[in-house]
């Protein structure tokens, strides 16, 4: 059964995706993304609140994650130097995460590199020019090239650190599930002794009924068979009795 969505949920998912749809054309240290962004906290906190009409588990989860996504990106604009926004920019690498934020990765990115590249083009022309105007001869043309290798270098440097971590974790989480396959491997191994065991017992206990069953039948012929005999024998003392008198 679909759970109807409340006008709440509605208006939430409203401003989400006009938020989303604000990150690529807003302006450089634009303020209203964080305005933006704290309301959406806001309203989703308000959300896990509701009682009717509460989104389920996984929706909230997902709603969790865009709007984290969000977060990071107003995190990573403070940042002082357009480096380090993209160092910021490549660790909120999506993954798992709806379309609309893996769009939004992708263009900050390559706003980022844009503004590096020209970051790095404009000081090679303020090099190339005099104190008195005149412009120089560029004497090392690969200086900006260099420095746009080096920061290029840093930045897939940090992604292998990343790439790195994340084969760790997922080592740790084989042997996590390694371990935690042995536990249960164990406890299915005693659980299966212990339903044998019950399992003999159980059989033990129907072999000793069946015997006292068999126990019971026997008794109740010779008891029968001592009634019969005593009446037999009541008779015949009556019929005595009666032709001595």
């Amino acid at each position: 059964m679909i759970t109807p969505l409340s006008n709440q949920e509605i208006n939430f998912m409203r401003l989400l995706t006009r938020c989303e749809n604000y990150v690529p054309v807003r302006e450089k240290n634009e303020w209203r993304l964080e305005a933006y962004v704290k309301n959406i906290e806001e309203r989703l906190v308000e959300l896990k609140k509701m009682n009717t009409c509460q989104p389920s588990q996984d929706t909230l989860t997902k709603y969790d994650r865009r709007v984290e996504f969000l977060r990071g990106i107003v995190e990573a604009e403070k940042l002082p130097s357009v480096s380090e926004k993209a160092m910021a920019n490549q660790l909120l690498a999506p993954g798992s995460l709806a379309i609309p934020s893996k769009k939004i990765h992708q263009q900050t990115k390559a706003q980022y590199l844009r503004e590096m590249r020209e970051e790095l083009l404009g000081k090679n022309e303020d090099s190339q020019t005099g104190s008195d105007g005149v412009r120089l001869r560029n004497i090392n043309s690969n200086v900006p090239h260099d420095d746009f290798d080096a920061v290029m270098q840093y930045h897939n440097s940090m992604q292998e650190k990343v790439a790195q971590d994340m084969m760790s974790l997922v080592q740790n989480l084989k042997q996590n599930s390694l371990l935690a396959g042995h536990i249960i491997k164990k406890d299915t191994e005693v659980l299966q002794k212990s339903t044998s065991m019950a399992d003999d017992r159980y059989s033990q206990l129907k072999t000793e009924s069946d015997k006292l069953e068999t126990y019971a039948k026997r008794s109740s012929k010779q008891i029968w068979l001592d009634i019969w005999y005593n009446c037999f024998l009541i008779d015949r003392f009556s019929e005595k009795a009666i032709s001595m008198m």
